[in-house]
């Protein structure tokens, strides 16, 4: 039974984490298209998959650990953050920096994620955790 809760949790979370992440990716691209700036630009599409399969992950090991009645779970969300965080330090920033600065465009393609992401993450699991 506890499986079987488990992966229906998880599915809830990646679809509508998924719906929430494009509706946040077209809202991006609205506003750079109104600013003016090229479309689909500084690995945006990377940044939002990155985000989404990282935090996927995140959050089915605190699922698992949770169901192990594991006191580590703290511990688990801060990993997952500092993974995201390690993720964009090597594999985004040195495109990023590749002209030696990084613009707010190539800041926000990939922070805008990644704080809708981390506000995510938190209220459901604080939500399921605050259920048992």
């Amino acid at each position: 039974e506890q499986f079987w809760l488990m992966l229906y949790q998880s599915l809830k979370f990646g679809i509508r984490l998924l719906a929430w992440l494009v509706v946040v990716f077209f809202i991006h691209e609205l506003v750079l298209f109104t600013l003016r700036k090229s479309p689909f630009d500084d690995l945006i599409l990377r940044a939002y998959l990155a985000n989404y399969i990282l935090l996927l992950l995140t959050f089915y090991l605190i699922l698992f650990f949770k169901n192990k009645k594991s006191h580590s779970l703290g511990f688990l969300y801060l990993g997952g953050f500092f993974l995201k965080l390690i993720v964009f330090l090597v594999y985004f920033n040195p495109e990023y920096k590749a002209d030696a600065l990084i613009s707010p465009s190539e800041f926000f393609a990939f922070f805008t994620p990644y704080g809708f992401c981390l506000i995510y993450e938190t209220a459901v699991i604080v939500k399921i955790l605050n259920k048992e």
